[in-house]
C-alpha cells in the first residue's frame, strides 16, 4: 500500500506536459519579397524552444501539390538560421521556414510570405495570350529533374553554334518554368513525334534533320516541330485527368536558309515550348505565336510566362493514372513553325 500511495504522489505531482514535445517559435525576417531573377533574396530568422541543440529547417515553396522543399539546413546552437532563397526562376508563391520536430520539440512554420520573382525586363502583350497544345493539357512532370541529349550534327548555323543555343534555349526554358534540368550528352537519334525515338534515358531530344529523315513535316516552309513523344493518361495536383507526357523532343529542319543564331535560338525556345506542353497563340508578341520572329531579344511575353506557370513547377506534380491500364492519348498533333 506504501508503494502505491508513493506512486500516485509522484504522478500526481508530475508536470502536465511530462514527457510531451517542447513547444517552438519560429521566426523569418525576409530582405526583399519582389525582385529581379537571379537578384539575391535571403530569409533569416530564430528558432526557439527550451531544448538545446541545433535544429533542421527547411525552406519550402507552396505550389499546386503543397509545401515542396526548396533548401535544407541546420540552425546555429543558439537558434539562428540563413537562407538564400532561390531567384533563378520567375514566380510569385508563398514561401515559408519550417522548424522540423524531433523527439523532442514541436515542429513549426514562420508564416507563409509571398515572394515575387521578375524578368529583368518587362514581358510584352497580353499575360492572358497562352494555350495547351491540344484539347487537354498535355505535361512533363515537373516535380522530377529532367534529362536532355542534343543531336546538332547538322545544326544551324552550325553544329557547335546549335549546340550551345540549345543549351540557352533549355536555361530560359528553365528559368520560365522552375524545372530542373540535366544534359545527359549528344546523341545521334532524331525526333520522330513517337516516344520510341527518344533515347529511353533521355526526357527531351533536340534535334536538327532534313526532312527525309524524319517522320515528322518539316519541309519548306516549315521550320521544326516539338511535342511530346510518348504519352500516358496521368492526373494533376487538382486529380484531373490529363496528358502525362513520359518523354518530348524537337526536330529542327537543318535546310532552312535563313537559319542564323538569333534564328535558331527562337525556333529552340518555341518548339521547347510545344515540349513544355505550350500550344500557338495569336498575339505576336509572344514566343509561342507560329510567326513571330520580332519578339525583342526573343525574350518570353507576358503570355508565355502565364502558360509556363501552368505546365511548370507552380503546377504541380503529374502522376500516372493508376486506375486502369494506361493507354496513351490519341490524337496528338505536333505544331509547326514557319
Amino acid at each position: 500500500m506504501a508503494t502505491t500511495a508513493l506512486v500516485a504522489g509522484l504522478l500526481a505531482g508530475a508536470p502536465a506536459d511530462a514527457g510531451r514535445p517542447a513547444r517552438t517559435k519560429t521566426t523569418a525576417s525576409w530582405s526583399s519579397t519582389s525582385t529581379v531573377r537571379d537578384t539575391p533574396v535571403s530569409v533569416t530568422g530564430t528558432v526557439k524552444d527550451r531544448v538545446r541543440g541545433r535544429r533542421t529547417v527547411r525552406l519550402q515553396l507552396r505550389t499546386a501539390s503543397g509545401w515542396r522543399t526548396q533548401e535544407k539546413a541546420r540552425t546555429t546552437s543558439a537558434g539562428d538560421y540563413s537562407f538564400a532563397v532561390p531567384t533563378w526562376w520567375t514566380r510569385s508563391a508563398k514561401v515559408r521556414v519550417l522548424a522540423a520536430r524531433t523527439g523532442r520539440a514541436r515542429a513549426d512554420a514562420t508564416r507563409a510570405q509571398r515572394v515575387t520573382v521578375v524578368e529583368p525586363y518587362a514581358a510584352g502583350g497580353d499575360p492572358a495570350a497562352w494555350a495547351h497544345i491540344s484539347s487537354y493539357p498535355v505535361r512533363l512532370n515537373p516535380c522530377q529533374r529532367l534529362t536532355y541529349r542534343v543531336n546538332a550534327a547538322q545544326g544551324l548555323p552550325d553544329p557547335a553554334t546549335a549546340e550551345t543555343l540549345s543549351h540557352a534555349a533549355i536555361a530560359r526554358i528553365s528559368q520560365a518554368t522552375g524545372v530542373e534540368f540535366r544534359y545527359l550528352g549528344p546523341t545521334g537519334a532524331v525526333f520522330q513525334g513517337g516516344g520510341g525515338s527518344v533515347p529511353k534515358d533521355t526526357d527531351v531530344l533536340i534535334s536538327w534533320a532534313t526532312d527525309a529523315e524524319t517522320a515528322l513535316d518539316i519541309g519548306p516552309g516549315t521550320a521544326g516541330r516539338g511535342g511530346a513523344g510518348k504519352a500516358v493518361w496521368g492526373r494533376d495536383a487538382r486529380g484531373r485527368r490529363i496528358a502525362l507526357a513520359r518523354n518530348a523532343g524537337v526536330v529542327i529542319d537543318s535546310q532552312t536558309p535563313y537559319m542564323d543564331a538569333s534564328a535558331a535560338l527562337h525556333v529552340l525556345m518555341h518548339e521547347l515550348g510545344h515540349a513544355m506542353g505550350l500550344g500557338h497563340v495569336s498575339d505576336p508578341a509572344q514566343v509561342m505565336h507560329p510567326a513571330s520572329y520580332d519578339v525583342p531579344d526573343y525574350q518570353w511575353g507576358a503570355g508565355d510566362l502565364t502558360g509556363f506557370e501552368k505546365v511548370g513547377t507552380m503546377a504541380g506534380c503529374v502522376r500516372p493514372d493508376r486506375r486502369g491500364r494506361f493507354s496513351a492519348p490519341g490524337g496528338l498533333q505536333l505544331p509547326d513553325l514557319p
